[in-house]
């Protein structure tokens, strides 16, 4: 086999260079529910971890941290009952911008029987009636992100 057949045939398997000129984001969908035959019925469309979302809200959520710290003038203590239950109250906020920074689409949302576009204001509140919603992004966001998993 020649070196230029090599080439060819591990390019095929390799990653394109070229997709680092293009603006197309990578998306997957988050499904949330599948009918009796397993084909999704409703669900979420998320953006990986890179794209220009998660960067951006990773980015605020660190800056956001070093501000607590620093307006705090030292380090949260979570042996105490009040700092712990803080660390986690910070921790779901964090989750939670992320989710909804990630999310930007959806797939089988009706309001009465009709589908409906996707809304980014509804969102939140979505993700407030169903907290199990935003869990599910941000393990497929995890589940993605982990790419040497055997």
């Amino acid at each position: 086999m020649s070196d230029a057949q090599v080439t060819i045939s591990t390019a095929n398997k390799g990653f394109n260079l070229e997709e680092l000129d293009s603006d197309v984001q990578n998306t997957f969908k988050v499904v949330l529910e599948k009918d009796g035959a397993g084909e999704p019925l409703y669900g979420l469309i998320c953006v990986d971890k890179n794209s220009s979302q998660y960067r951006i809200a990773s980015n605020t959520i660190r800056a956001n941290r070093i501000q607590r710290s620093a307006t705090r003038g030292k380090d949260l203590d979570t042996t105490t009952a009040e700092g712990a239950a803080q660390r986690v109250a910070d921790i779901d906020s964090d989750n939670r911008a992320v989710a909804l920074a990630v999310t930007v689409g959806w797939f089988g949302m009706l309001a009465n029987g009709v589908p409906v576009d996707f809304n980014p204001v509804a969102l939140p509140k979505l993700f407030d009636k169903k907290p199990t919603w935003q869990d599910a992004v941000s393990e497929e966001l995890e589940n993605r992100a982990n790419f040497t998993k055997g």
